[in-house]
């Protein structure tokens, strides 16, 4: 006869998923050139389009003045307009997908840099513990640093290019609106793969409380 035992089946602990606790659930060392290789891609895309469109136009102004007469001399004026305008075209490309990629490699890092900064500040104010992935649990890797990175960003692009303060304020402005974008669209993400957010285990912190609050004063009304 077999005897069932009493003692309770010890539970496996669940592991977090992979990389769980970084930002797109990839860690820098990948997500930096994965991004950068994404700007660099549209930029050089962008920069193909437009450059092969500047080019067909700046090759019809030069030679308006010496149109063909010819069947024979419309072709090959189409064909020498189309190969400039490629060329053109792909030297515009591979300009603006070096700066996009850099520019997206600054802010990637910068994001990274104010992430780190925010850690260290919580776990000598807070005292916060590390989790089983070696992050700083409750460290804030949320919008509000992809919002400040954005904003470097854009402050380093207008020193860069020596922009006058009205224009420096605008491009500020553009930054902080394209890194809070993108910092909730990561947040986003992050939460479907099971990453905590500091302020949203803060919200959700405040809710208890209150919920304990009102049925703390429930019971002692009854």
């Amino acid at each position: 006869m077999n005897m069932s035992s009493d003692t309770p089946e010890e539970v496996p602990a669940v592991a977090p998923p992979p990389f769980s606790s970084h930002r797109l659930s990839l860690p820098f060392a990948l997500r930096l050139p994965s991004l950068i290789a994404v700007g660099a891609t549209s930029g050089g895309l962008l920069g193909l389009i437009h450059g092969a469109n500047e080019t067909g136009l700046r090759f019809r102004a030069e030679n308006a003045h010496r149109l063909p007469a010819t069947q024979t001399g419309w072709y090959l004026y189409h064909k020498s307009k189309n190969y400039v305008a490629m060329l053109g075209g792909i030297k515009e490309g591979v300009r603006m997908a070096g700066k996009q990629a850099l520019w997206v490699g600054v802010f990637v890092a910068s994001e990274e840099g104010v992430d780190r900064a925010r850690g260290a500040v919580s776990r000598i104010w807070s005292g916060l513990r590390e989790d089983v992935n070696g992050e700083v649990e409750g460290a804030s890797k949320d919008f509000v640093s992809t919002l400040f990175a954005g904003l470097g960003t854009a402050g380093l692009f207008s020193a860069w290019n020596r922009f006058p303060l009205p224009t420096a304020a605008r491009v500020a402005k553009m930054g902080a609106k394209a890194g809070l974008v993108f910092g909730v669209l990561q947040d986003g993400v992050s939460m479907m793969r099971g990453r905590r957010l500091g302020y949203v285990e803060f919200f959700k912190r405040l809710a208890g409380r209150g919920e304990r609050s009102v049925t703390t004063a429930a019971t002692a009304a009854i």
